[in-house]
């Protein structure tokens, strides 16, 4: 079935298709083995990384991995969900706080593998919180980046850093090398804590992303404090 059923163009299921049957490559070896437009290719896979389908190296010439299907699959239907909400949202319907099952609502940490886990797990926070939000994310997690968004339309407290553009509306963005996120954090992060009573904080490396999900009531005021600091050294312009 055509990625382009699911809101994709033509070239980026093209793309994606062809990212998937190599281990990493560049730009220019997407475009030969597709036979399209070199421009086109790469408008492509920028906008598969914006979509977190795909990531890029960030080096020179950058080096771009597919991500893996189960996770490409479970960000559509995270699409999907926010589209709905939105439309119910458009026509006066209500809907309540995203459900959660026993086993993971019980749990003060619960670890979190995989993108999609992580991702859903920092954007459910964000669209539950009431009163405050601190975030450390970057254009590697849209998703989060538009329930963040969401969440400042609400009139929560809202204090977002992004270390990498495209940025939420109104958070402070410090464009990082991902060298360096690779050397200060491990990979790219995605931090939150919101309300004072949530947290979820995650890693992403190559393919893999790990994290956790925590309502511990020692451990998130301290991922708070760390937060807050980490926050206070982003002394730069905000994105209007």
């Amino acid at each position: 079935m055509p990625l382009d059923r699911f809101g994709f163009t033509k070239t980026q299921d093209t793309v994606y298709r062809a990212l998937l049957r190599r281990d990493g490559a560049t730009g220019y070896a997407i475009a030969r083995d597709t036979g399209l437009a070199r421009a086109n290719v790469y408008q492509a896979l920028d906008a598969l990384v914006v979509r977190g389908v795909a990531r890029s190296s960030g080096g020179r010439p950058a080096t771009y991995r597919a991500a893996d299907p189960a996770d490409a699959i479970a960000i559509l239907a995270k699409r999907a969900e926010l589209d709905l909400k939105t439309l119910a949202g458009e026509f006066g319907v209500r809907t309540g706080s995203r459900s959660r099952t026993p086993a993971a609502a019980g749990r003060e940490v619960e670890c979190l593998e995989g993108s999609a886990a992580l991702f859903d797990a920092a954007a459910a926070a964000a669209d539950d919180a009431e009163h405050e939000v601190l975030a450390v994310v970057g254009p590697w997690a849209p998703f989060v980046g538009e329930a963040l968004a969401r969440a400042r339309s609400r009139g929560v407290a809202w204090k977002v850093v992004s270390l990498g553009a495209p940025a939420p509306e109104g958070a402070a963005l410090r464009a990082v090398p991902s060298a360096e996120l690779t050397a200060y954090w491990g990979g790219l992060p995605v931090a939150l804590v919101c309300d004072r009573t949530i947290a979820v904080c995650g890693i992403l490396s190559g393919t893999r992303a790990e994290g956790i999900r925590s309502a511990n009531g020692g451990l998130v005021p301290f991922l708070r404090h760390l937060l807050r600091r980490e926050l206070a050294t982003a002394t730069v312009p905000r994105v209007s």
